[in-house]
């Protein structure tokens, strides 16, 4: 027996889609037993008025390590991430010390703070980073 062109591809196209499961179920497994995640609480958006308060609650599970860095970070117009600090303005405030229940508060919500914002977490082993929150602002000055 002959196998044809179509008979080939679908065999090729059989064992792709079998790789791809089997990548996505062990990165699952690995992550399920031994991985870090983050869950911000809320999730999705947060709708404010201007001059409110905005509070971004996080919560870590890791297994036990002692040496890791966060960082929440706010994403710019090209997708690129940076850190806020806490030390240059009293606009942002929020945990600075190494906990698994991080916490970012934006005083006085303005129309500059609208955008997306997201935790960063480090250790020798790995690099996670939270799911992206939105934040809509609106009224203000005009």
């Amino acid at each position: 027996m002959i196998l044809g062109v179509e008979d080939i591809i679908l065999v090729i196209d059989i064992i792709v889609i079998a790789l791809v499961v089997l990548v996505s179920f062990y990165r699952l497994i690995k992550w399920a037993f031994i991985g870090t995640y983050i869950t911000l609480v809320p999730e999705g958006t947060i709708q404010i008025v201007s001059g409110c308060k905005i509070q971004i609650e996080a919560r870590i599970k890791q297994r036990p390590k002692c040496n890791f860095r966060l960082d929440w970070q706010k994403v710019g117009n090209n997708n690129e991430a940076r850190n806020i600090s806490f030390c240059e303005t009293v606009k942002y405030s929020g945990t600075e010390i190494k906990s698994l229940a991080p916490v970012l508060l934006i005083n006085k919500a303005e129309k500059d703070d609208a955008g997306l914002y997201q935790l960063r977490y480090e250790s020798s082993t790995e690099v996670v980073i939270s799911r992206q929150i939105a934040v809509h602002v609106f009224g203000g000055k005009l």
